[in-house]
This record gives C-alpha cells, structure tokens and sequence, in this order.
C-alpha cells in the first residue's frame, strides 16, 4: 500500500506539473477518489471487478515511470478559455464517483462553472505513456468487461464496472487526437449500454414518474447514489469530449444516449441524464449541460429585454440580437461585449461564417429630418478577433431584408438574406431570397413562386439552403430544402407551431423549434433530412424534448454551436403582460 501511494503521488505529480490539456484534464478526473472506490471494493464479491481496479490503479501508477517528453516535441493547441480552465483545475480536486452521500458535495468542477480568466494557449502531451502503461488499461478494460457479464453485480457494481471500463479506455487512448476521437466513440457505446439497462432505468422511472411512494423511496441515499453515479459518469464523457473531441465525435454525440429501456415497449419515456432539470432536486451536485444565460443584469452582464436573433461563432460564443443592441456571450453565458451599431440603425438579424466574421443586418430611416422615413437596410461587417466594425454593403434598394444566413464553400462565402416585410402584427411577407457575395455583391435571388410566407432561412451542408415556410391559406407549415442549383429538391411537412430552424452540419441534422401549450412551452425536435439520392424522403425525427417556461411565450430563435451545443433565445412576457 505504502509503494502504491506512493507511485500514485509520483504520477499525479508529474502530471500536474506537466501543465499540458491531456494530462491536466486526465489528472483531475483520476484523483482523489481511488482510495473512497478502494475502500469500497474490498466487499466485493466479483473477482473480476475488483482484479479490473487494481489493473487500473496500477496503470495509473506505472504512468509515474514514463518519459516526459522534450518541449521541442511537443505541438502547440488553441484552446478557448472554457477548456484552459478545465485543464488548470487543481489537479487534487476530490472526486467520487462510486459512494455518494444523500446530499453530494459539489466535487469537480464542470465546463459551465468556468470563469473564462485563463490564457488561451497550453501544450499537448507531455508524458507518452509506455506499453507497460497502455497494456494495463487494456487489461483493466478487459477485466471490467468481463465483470459486467456476471449478472450477479449489484446497480453499484455495475457502474463502477462501466467506470472503469470507461476511465481505461480513455487513458489507453490519450495520446494522439486519432485515438482519443475513437475512444470517446467506444465510450458512446459503453454509455448506451449502461443507460439502457433495466434497473438503471427503473431507477430514473420511480424517481421522476413513478407513484408518490416510488417517489419518496427514490429519495434515501443509496437511491440516490445510483442515480448521481450515472449522471456523473456521463457528465465525465460529455466534457472529454467538448475538448477533445472533433468533427467525427460530434457527429457521433450529438443525440447523447438516453435512459431508457429498450426491451419494453418503443413508446416508453426515455430520460436525458444531461438535461432533465428533475434531476436537480436529487443531486445538490448537478450534473446538467443546461445553461441559462441573460436573465439577470449585474456590472458583469446584460439582461435581455426582447431577443430577435442568435447565432455563434468558431469560439462557441453566442451572439444575441436584442432590441437595440447586439451582445457578445461567452461559451459559458458570461457576457463579453456589446457591437457597437450606429445611432439611429436597428439591428435585425446576425450571422456568422466558419472564420468568425459577423453579418448584422441592420434597418435604418433614410432621411428622418427631411420627414424620409422609409428604410434602407444594409449589412454591417465585423472582424473574428475583437468583433470590431470594419465596413458594410447595403441590399438593393427595393429589398426589405428579414433574416440572414451565410453559405460557405471552399473559399467562398454567400450571403443569403430572406426579403420581405413584416406588418402590424409581426406576420411576414416574403416571397424569395437573396444571394450576396461577402464584399456586398449581388448574385441572384430566388424563391419565386414557391415562397409564401417564409420564416425562417439557414444553410446545409453541400451549399443546401434550407427555409421554414407558411402557407398563406392556411397555418401549414412546410421545409423547403433548395439545392446547389437554387432549385427546390424537397419540401417536408412539418409541425404548424414551426417558429425556427438551425442545422447541425457534422450529423446533418436539422433541428426544428416549435411552440407548445398555448405558448406556456416549446419542443426542441432534432430530426435526419432525407438521402440526397432519395428526393421523396421525409424528415425522420431521431429526438424530441419539451421544455417548460414561465411566462407567455413571444418569439423564439435558434442556433447550433460547432461542438453541437443548442442555444434558444426566448423572448416572453410575465404573467403579468411585463416583457423580459
């Protein structure tokens, strides 16, 4: 035991002061819990689970061992701020992730909770783990799969086994950005299973919608335990890979796997150990992605009053048009800086490219003291870094612009710009759309006799356009698909509560906003558009969640981060009619 200690001391120390992303992150998820699990293993009954943890430990231990690599063979990542901050956690930070108390202590630290203050640039890998290392990993990983086959093992032992099973998987794949992308892959699967079992989901069931007495029994502590164990273990592989993962991983989880029982039958509830805020009440540390943001104003924010738009850019930052003002957010909700518009113009819509430049469309009176009041509209510019103005084009001068977009090829961007008007009551009127080049150039317009009464515009992949469109005789709304051609491939039919759209590129999913309830609630539904080789094929919907508000629901925008984050701005009013 004293030699273990010690080889553990040894490895966390080394890796805490290698300072790099892999072993910063690796070294605050793998410390301080592995004496509480040890402790707990030795009543056991499983061989196998308990021949797995000791195979982990000694691979943890081994890494003390390995070389450090020379500063000149180390690469150099950008990272955004959110990650530095994950990577400089104290690397000591106590965890558990096996026995939990019936009121958790807040243990790690989660992405949402970073304050951004870090510098941006850190090293890679600093330790290259040897064979030794790697095969005890493997073998750890083996061993805990062995164990799961033994349907004797307790819910705790079953967790625990997928932990380590997990953890293994990810250190005996952490050293090149190849491997880790397909251990974050396999862990998908692992994850899959686990959530997928039939007491971790009559776990979830009895405690969010079983009987009052299912309810309450739900409550003790090793119920408890159960649950904030598999929150937890999912929380772990959700933010390895918002930083490790790339554009395949992304495609793989951006429908995290749900709690549910697939032997039963298809319609039964499924539960996201993400995002169900029901969850809140049973773990005092959440393990929610959710994340409110602009509600509130102090001296480091700004509330919103009414938001009309929202996109983001490369950096995972959120850009909200709200009434008079554009509003730069950080990744984690934290306000960052206000677009500077000039007096008397009134932002409309924004939108950004792959490089981070920002599209405003902005409406402004031509000549208000000469009593000219009709609107001129234009597009302001701004630069990726600062976000500062550095010119803008207007449209051509009968256009009326409602929304924007930005088609990217190659090296090419085009900016696609849904012309209209709205009237009294806020009901569009547009008919076709416009296609730009980024210096202001008009291309073409299109969209002729088919738009009615479009509301909403974004791109595709493969230089596809994609429009929500309403029917002007009746409330029917429908998804226009155009191609590289500007011609319309397919119209889906679609919910009559549509309000919004945006679309994920690595999984080329459209996802669809609508509203719900008497605008007491709106859905979220992810959905697969059809094969390109395929023109009749509809939408399937792969995913579905309904979010409840308090408020009366006024106007609802949507956008995608790269890394598959979901962003919606609501504009509501109180119940007592007070717009917030």
């Amino acid at each position: 035991m004293w030699l273990f200690k010690k080889g553990k001391k040894r490895a966390l120390e080394k890796l805490q002061d290698s300072g790099d992303a892999i072993d910063q992150t690796i070294c605050s998820l793998i410390s301080g819990e592995l004496d509480e699990i040890k402790s707990e293993l030795k009543a056991a009954r499983v061989a196998p689970l308990i021949t797995s943890f000791d195979l982990y430990i000694e691979g943890l231990t081994s890494m003390s061992f390995d070389e450090k690599l020379p500063p000149e063979r180390m690469r150099r990542d950008k990272l955004d701020n959110s990650e530095v901050q994950t990577i400089y956690r104290e690397a000591t930070v106590e965890m558990s992730d096996v026995q939990i108390p019936a009121e958790p202590p807040q243990k790690r630290m989660r992405l949402d909770e970073l304050d951004g203050s870090a510098v941006q640039t850190t090293y890679a890998a600093k330790v290259k783990m040897s064979d030794v290392t790697k095969q005890r990993f493997t073998n750890a990983r083996l061993k805990a799969g062995e164990a799961l086959g033994n349907l004797k093992l307790d819910s705790k032992e079953i967790i625990l086994a997928y932990y380590v099973k997990i953890m293994a998987t990810l250190l005996e794949h952490a050293d090149t950005d190849s491997a880790r992308a397909r251990a974050i892959s396999f862990c998908k699967g692992y994850l899959e299973k686990m959530n997928s079992l039939p007491r971790i989901y009559r776990e979830f069931r009895q405690a969010l919608t079983g009987s009052p007495w299912e309810k309450a029994a739900a409550s003790k502590p090793e119920r408890v335990e159960v649950i904030w164990s598999v929150c937890n273990l999912n929380r772990i592989v959700f933010d390895i890979a918002q930083i490790f993962g790339g554009y395949s991983v992304f495609q793989e989880l951006f429908i995290w796997p749900c709690i549910s029982n697939k032997n039963n039958e298809s319609n039964a509830e499924e539960f996201d150990p993400l995002r169900d805020l029901r969850l809140d009440k049973f773990l005092k540390n959440f393990c929610s992605v959710m994340l409110s943001f602009g509600h509130k104003s102090d001296k480091n924010t700004h509330k919103l009053t009414f938001p009309c738009s929202v996109t983001s850019n490369p950096q995972g930052q959120y850009l909200v048009v709200d009434d008079n003002a554009t509003v730069l957010f950080s990744s984690d909700g934290k306000f960052v800086k206000s677009l500077t518009v000039p007096t008397g113009c009134h932002a409309m819509d924004v939108a950004t490219d792959k490089q981070g430049k920002v599209y405003l469309l902005v409406t402004k009176e031509q000549d208000p003291e000469r009593g000219n009041r009709e609107q001129s509209y234009q597009v302001f510019l701004y630069n990726n870094n600062e976000g500062n103005h550095y010119g803008s084009f207007p449209l051509r001068s009968k256009s009326r612009g409602l929304k924007l977009a930005v088609n990217q090829y190659s090296d090419k961007s085009e900016l696609l710009v849904l012309e209209g008007e709205k009237d009294k009551k806020l009901h569009a009127r547009v008919e076709v759309y416009e296609v730009y080049e980024a210096n202001g150039t008009f291309i073409c317009q299109f969209g002729e006799r088919i738009l009615q009464d479009a509301q909403d515009i974004v791109s595709g992949n493969n230089r596809h356009v994609f429009v929500l469109d309403k029917c002007h005789e009746s409330e029917k709304r429908i998804l226009r698909e155009f191609g590289e051609d500007r011609c319309q491939l397919r119209r889906y039919g679609v919910g009559p509560d549509s309000v919004a759209i945006t679309f994920f590129r690595p999984s080329n999913n459209i996802i669809i906003i609508s509203r719900s309830d008497a605008n007491r609630s709106f859905e979220v539904a992810i959905h697969q558009t059809a094969d390109s080789r395929h023109s009749n094929g509809g939408l399937r919907l792969l995913h579905k969640r309904k979010v409840e508000i308090t408020g009366i629901l006024l106007a609802l925008h949507a956008t995608v981060t790269q890394k598959g984050r979901i962003a919606i701005v609501i504009a509501k009013n109180s119940d007592h009619g007070e717009p917030h």
